[in-house]
């Protein structure tokens, strides 16, 4: 198993942490982690048939807190950093709200993007496009974040506060909803998903507020140029079977996979199928 590596890129006296699984490669996996999750969300041998790099954004886990940004900026600092390791290219993943930075990653950086893999993706969250693809308890959380925001700060505030005092208790409830096979995985996995909780509330949930700001910031439109692969499961009630096959069809994807009984967490299961799928695309194939 290739060596986790814990590292940062700092930028005007703030660093943006990532994890470094396998070595350095001008071709790598650029991860992004969903809401309330943090960099070490993959399994541990994550960077088995490629270097996979991913980030914790802005405030959360071990990167510091920079206040309000924009996906823009955050791309900035990533390319940034990526550039300084000798990365040419790159195989963008994301999972749930990092699905969301993942296609806009995508977009905005199609020339050193070979491909996209959306895992559980969101779709966009503020866009007349997708709006019908959006719950209406997350429209309800949009409202409240872009419009009430003490309310919503102190909401962040008191679920941070419980993702570090309670994250082994948090585990157990959550693993009890998920598929037998993500249990499994779960299970054998605990210190690692109860370490990503605790980090999602790091800075009292200031980090995550800011990020919740800049997922749902106005994006009238997200198109997609690079070949996709789209994966969903059957039961996921946060992204569910019928929004990843919009998405899929919207983007053209190459491939959609549904997994049979797959709940939110189908692609730490289905990981290593999904990066092999990603890096042995050759361009010809329908």
């Amino acid at each position: 198993m290739n060596e986790i590596h814990e590292e940062f890129y700092e930028t005007n006296g703030k660093k943006l942490a990532y994890l470094r699984y396998g070595e350095w490669s001008d071709t790598v996996v650029l991860f992004f982690h969903g809401f309330w999750g943090g960099a070490g969300y993959l399994p541990k041998d994550a960077g088995r048939d490629i270097c996979v790099i991913s980030f914790d954004r802005p405030g959360i886990g071990r990167s510091d807190f920079i206040g309000s940004y924009t996906m823009e900026e955050l791309f900035a600092r990533i390319n940034e950093c990526l550039k300084s390791h000798g990365v040419r290219y790159v195989h963008v993943m994301g999972h749930s709200a990092g699905g969301y930075y993942a296609q806009v990653y995508a977009m905005l950086n199609k020339d050193i993007t070979k491909t996209l893999t959306l895992m559980s993706s969101l779709p966009p969250m503020n866009s007349s496009k997708f709006d019908h693809l959006v719950s209406k308890s997350m429209k309800r959380r949009r409202f409240l974040t872009l419009y009430m925001k003490p309310i919503t700060m102190m909401y962040f505030y008191t679920t941070a506060k419980a993702s570090r005092e309670q994250a082994d208790q948090i585990a157990r409830t959550h693993i009890e909803k998920m598929a037998p096979d993500e249990q499994v995985f779960m299970r054998d996995n605990f210190d690692m998903y109860t370490s990503v909780i605790r980090g999602s509330g790091a800075n009292s949930g200031k980090g995550a507020f800011t990020d919740a700001i800049s997922m749902y910031a106005k994006r009238e439109d997200v198109n997609i140029d690079v070949p996709t692969f789209v994966w969903n499961g059957t039961d996921d009630n946060s992204t569910t079977p019928e929004s990843g096959k919009y998405l899929a069809d919207v983007f053209k994807a190459k491939k959609f996979h549904l997994i049979e009984g797959g709940t939110h967490h189908q692609y730490l299961v289905h990981w290593h199928e999904a990066v092999n799928e990603a890096i042995s695309f050759t361009g010809d194939q329908a």
